[in-house]
């Protein structure tokens, strides 16, 4: 199946949990529109070696980093995803401002569009437990022609355990449509659906 397309973030924050079950999030929000992501799994990558030859191995997963791309990043998503502080400054403006205090754990999904002989599908990935570093400033200025300038955040997720099996990262769903991706997302975020 090839991936074709990339639509929506969103994220809610990460409120508890207890093992056994699946985590509690607060009230979601659609973060950004997507224009890229980059998820990469972290392994044990360790092996036993008796005899001269490798005997036992264990390439688990531990953790992960992602990188995801959005087109803007509105003050609100702001404080959601990277804990920056809404607050009043001068002349009783709304500021976000960015301080040392570590970002949030969150939930967070994404929708890939994929194409297998024709047919197209939504597949829903939903990230258990994520934090996001306070994003930093990359712009350029405006040359003779436009160029398009995106917002990159990175971060890293951990595992949580749903059930009585191993830790768990990510849950993801297949759709025929983007819209019942988008609400089955929204229902991990306890966001309203159409």
């Amino acid at each position: 199946m090839a991936i074709v397309g990339l639509a929506h973030m969103i994220i809610a924050p990460f409120e508890s949990h207890t093992d056994g079950q699946m985590p509690v999030y607060g009230t979601g929000m659609e973060a950004t529109r997507m224009v890229s992501a980059d998820l990469t799994y972290e392994r044990s990558e360790v092996s036993l070696e008796a005899n001269n030859v490798t005997v036992e191995s264990d390439n688990a997963i531990t953790g992960g980093s992602l990188s995801l791309s959005g087109d803007h990043f509105t003050g609100e998503a702001r404080v959601m995803a990277f804990g920056a502080v809404k607050t009043k400054g001068k002349g009783d403006k709304d500021v976000y401002r960015t301080t040392a205090k570590s970002a949030p754990y969150l939930g967070c999904g994404i929708i890939l569009v994929e194409q297998l002989d024709g047919v197209v599908t939504y597949r829903a990935t939903w990230i258990y437990r994520t934090q996001f570093g306070p994003q930093g400033i990359s712009a350029r200025t405006k040359g003779k022609n436009t160029e398009y300038q995106t917002t990159t955040v990175t971060g890293k997720f951990m595992g949580v355990r749903v059930d009585e099996n191993e830790p768990s990262f990510i849950e993801e769903a297949e759709f025929d449509t983007e819209g019942d991706a988008v609400d089955w997302l929204k229902t991990w975020a306890n966001m309203a659906t159409v």
